[in-house]
Formats: structure tokens, C-alpha cells, sequence
């Protein structure tokens, strides 16, 4: 996602995909060997624009001395 990122691509990981690559059907459709599983599904593509990150609150600090 970094390496996308500095590419200036836009990535999203989605889990639904993941359930149907485990099966025959989606094993096939993408020619994944057997004893090999995907760890993740991406979607990555050119973002139409590039939000502003939200604001943070700085968290409350307590010091024990």
C-alpha cells in the first residue's frame, strides 16, 4: 500500500473478496496454486481526489512520580 501510495495510486483493503479466493471457483479464476493462500485483497486505482486527514485530540497525559 505504501509503494501504491507513492505512486500516486489510491488503495482500500477489503475482506469480503478474501472468503470467495478460498474456494475452487476463485482459486481457478486467478490461478492460485495450491499451498498458496492470498494474506490480502486490495482494490488500487487513481484517486479522483485525496481527502485531508480528520484532526486528532492529543491525548490526555498522567505522570506518576
Amino acid at each position: 500500500m505504501l509503494s501504491a501510495h507513492a505512486r500516486g495510486l489510491g488503495t482500500c483493503w477489503v475482506g469480503a473478496p478474501h472468503l470467495w479466493l478460498g474456494t475452487e471457483e476463485g482459486r481457478a479464476a486467478f490461478a492460485i496454486p495450491d499451498g498458496l493462500a492470498p494474506g490480502a485483497v486490495l482494490c488500487l486505482g487513481y484517486p479522483e481526489a485525496i481527502p485531508d486527514a480528520p484532526g486528532h485530540a492529543q491525548p490526555k497525559i498522567i505522570w506518576l512520580g
